[in-house]
């Protein structure tokens, strides 16, 4: 194989890596403002005699928590990459 076309398939290669791990993130960011949303009662209804909002917290935290791990791991790589 030519070494610019391995070059090519292996920086391909990255560029998708870096933009799954963007659009994981941007995803949940935006189940973490759903699950606010839920928490704070302007989305969903109770269920039963129960309330939903416990489940809206508990995503918004795993969601942001989830969200703040993929930026932190994106930008390791990308300090790393520049160094």
């Amino acid at each position: 194989m030519h070494p610019l076309k391995s070059a090519r398939v292996d920086l391909a290669h990255l560029f998708a890596m870096e933009v799954a791990v963007l659009i994981f993130a941007l995803l949940f960011a935006a189940l973490g403002i759903v699950g606010a949303l839920v928490g704070l009662g302007e989305l969903g209804h109770p269920v039963g005699a129960h309330g939903v909002q416990s489940y809206g917290w508990g995503l918004t935290v795993n969601a942001i928590s989830l969200a703040v791990y993929f930026l932190f791991v994106w930008t390791r790589r990308y300090h790393d990459r520049r160094t």
